[in-house]
């Protein structure tokens, strides 16, 4: 990704976020799991994205995983 400048003078700025989750798994192909969010990234959106990573991780019988934010 690129960063681009908007102008400022624009009327309908837009906004993209991406959130991201690198699997590992000991004997398993490294996956990794994307979202595309348009607008603000707000916290009821990072909430939902992380309890939907929690279900997947349950379902392929992940019980810890660690969260590096930055």
């Amino acid at each position: 990704m690129i960063e681009q400048a908007a102008p400022q003078a624009d009327p309908d700025p837009k906004a993209l976020a991406c959130y991201g989750v690198l699997l590992r798994q000991r004997g398993a192909r490294e996956r990794i799991w994307l979202r595309f969010v348009d607008g603000r990234p707000v916290s009821a959106i990072t909430e939902q994205f992380l309890s939907w990573c929690c279900d997947q991780l349950q379902t392929v019988g992940i019980r810890v995983w660690a969260l590096i934010s930055r």
